[in-house]
């Protein structure tokens, strides 16, 4: 499943590869009227884009970035109980909750953003059945652990910095069946690979490594993939899952 994030295509979306289309991918405009033409196909997701349109509620950048993130680790990570960290609006989470083997999907953020309940508005009108599966816990991640299932699996999309490190501390601490991330404002960081990893790959490529070296040693195979880089250049995904005894 590894392979080099810098030339992803788009799976979701894939309408996202015209190069006219993949220009806009990373703006932060909510998906509006002006959005109808680009999501006019079939297929689920676009039809759940163009039930944003009314409401108004999420950036395009959002709906593609959670979305590729869903299509690409979903078969992986999915499991009976879900805990989405730092997860903000709950778009990727609540993607998840739509897959029929997942029991509860936990939300953990310290405050819950009013584009929540507007989102989870549009899911009960498209997937009614993923309600009564969620829970959204205003809660620091630091003291959350507790009130999440053991076993459960991890995502943690864009928690910035530091919080990267603690969704896999988190993960390791509930024996997660598996764990995906995809971190940002690796400045931000507190993990400390070594100087000549950081020296010889560069300070983010280092600090994944040395994430993934952790995640190995505590029991689970890593993968690298990502999501197109037209979304954002914050584009790599560590995918671990449980290593087979």
């Amino acid at each position: 499943m590894s392979k080099d994030t810098s030339d992803v295509k788009f799976r979701a979306y894939p309408q996202f590869n015209q190069p006219e289309l993949a220009k806009i991918a990373h703006l932060r405009h909510r998906v509006n009227k002006l959005c109808l033409p680009y999501f006019d196909r079939k297929s689920g997701p676009d039809r759940l884009a163009r039930a944003f349109v009314a409401c108004r509620a999420i950036d395009v950048k959002e709906l593609l970035e959670s979305s590729e993130f869903y299509v690409r680790t979903r078969k992986r990570l999915r499991s009976k109980h879900m805990v989405d960290l730092c997860c903000g609006h709950g778009l990727t989470g609540l993607l998840f909750a739509t897959e029929h083997c997942v029991e509860t999907v936990t939300l953990v953020d310290r405050k819950k953003p009013d584009s929540f309940s507007v989102i989870l508005e549009v899911f009960a009108e498209l997937y009614p059945y993923v309600i009564p599966k969620i829970r959204y816990l205003e809660e620091d991640i630091d003291v959350v652990g507790e009130q999440l299932t053991p076993s459960s699996s991890i995502l943690g999309l864009h928690a910035c910095g530091g919080f990267t490190d603690r969704c896999i501390d988190i993960g390791l601490s509930l024996n997660a069946h598996s764990i995906a991330l995809m971190p940002c404002c690796y400045q931000q960081a507190t993990t400390r690979a070594p100087r000549v990893l950081r020296d010889v790959l560069g300070a983010e490529v280092a600090k994944d490594v040395h994430r993934t070296y952790r995640m190995e040693e505590a029991g689970y195979i890593v993968d690298w993939t990502g999501i197109p880089r037209a979304i954002t250049p914050k584009n790599r995904i560590l995918l671990a899952t449980q290593r087979l005894t």
